[in-house]
Parts: structure tokens; C-alpha cells; sequence
């Protein structure tokens, strides 16, 4: 059965922490690749996505906005996002692999982060980076990965201090 998991409509204030193929991060980055997808639907509706890219860069260097999280058959999610997911039908088909559905995570805004974030900072502050995604509290992100990611100098960009603290302003 096919969901559609509308972020303005119950959504879940946690930030979702997704690992990402770098060369496939780096698509969503430049704005060439808009849905992401995954084989599992997250149980929560999260607003915002810190990207960890993974191996070999293991970083985090963006962030960004949900619009919706569709869960259907993987047919549906081909047909109806394949010009936007930068994969090959082949690809696709390899990925799902004995699934019948597919998730499509489908992002609205890409938000770059001027200083990165290291897979060592993260570790230093108690978050694993995931094989697959994790939940982190806004409220629990230690100080330091806080303070990393605010030192935004350029006025274009958003300030992820500025937006921790509109999330952790949900959560109180």
C-alpha cells in the first residue's frame, strides 16, 4: 500500500542524521538529485536531514529539508521519480533487489554548511555516524557540533545554529 508522508502535516521535529554515498551527496548538493531514496520508511516524519557523506569523505557539509517521504511499489517510485533520483533503471533495479516496495525521500532545499563536520567530531561528541540514517534529538546535539555548525560567514547561506535553535524551539 502506498503512503505519502507529507512533512507540513505531522511532522516530526528530530533531525534525521542520513548517510549518503558521497557521489550521490554531492548530486543532491549541486541540486541535480532531489529524491533520495531507501529501503526503509522512517517511522517518524522528520522536517530536516544533516547528509553524512560516508566513505571515504565522511563528513557533513549540508543539510536539508524534507518535503515528503512516499513509501509505494518500486514501479511507482521508478515511474514517478526516476528523471530525479540520479540512478540508472539497472541501478534501481539492483538496489531492490527482492523488495517490492521503494522509499522515496524527496527534498525540498539544500542548506550548505561552511565548516564540515568530521566523522571525528561526531564520534567526539557521541554520535555515530549510520549505516543507514538515525534520529538525534535537536535538544540533545552536544555544544560543539552546535558551534561547528554555526560559523556560516556567508549572508546567503542560513545559519544551522539559527535553525538547531527554531527545532529545539518546537521541542520545549
Amino acid at each position: 500500500m502506498a503512503t505519502n508522508r507529507d512533512t507540513k502535516n505531522g511532522r516530526n521535529q528530530e533531525v534525521l542524521l542520513l548517510s549518503i554515498q558521497p557521489e550521490f551527496a554531492e548530486m543532491i548538493k549541486q541540486g541535480t538529485k532531489t529524491v533520495e531514496l531507501r529501503k526503509r520508511v522512517p517511522k517518524r516524519i522528520p522536517s530536516y536531514a544533516l547528509v553524512y557523506a560516508s566513505h571515504p569523505k565522511k563528513e557533513i557539509s549540508f543539510f536539508i529539508k524534507i518535503k515528503r517521504i512516499d513509501c509505494a511499489p518500486k514501479s511507482e517510485i521508478w515511474e514517478k521519480y526516476h528523471k530525479r533520483c540520479g540512478i540508472s533503471q539497472a541501478f534501481f533495479s539492483e538496489y531492490y533487489t527482492n523488495k517490492t516496495d521503494s522509499v522515496a525521500i524527496v527534498i525540498s532545499k539544500v542548506f550548505e554548511i561552511d565548516k564540515k563536520v568530521t566523522r571525528n567530531v561526531l564520534l567526539n561528541n557521541g554520535l555515530t555516524p549510520p549505516q543507514d540514517y538515525r534520529y538525534v534529538n535537536a535538544n540533545s546535539l552536544p555544544q560543539s557540533i552546535s558551534d561547528e555548525l554555526s560559523k556560516v560567514s556567508s549572508p546567503n547561506r542560513i545559519s544551522p545554529l539559527n535553525w538547531i535553535s527554531q527545532i529545539k524551539s518546537f521541542l520545549l
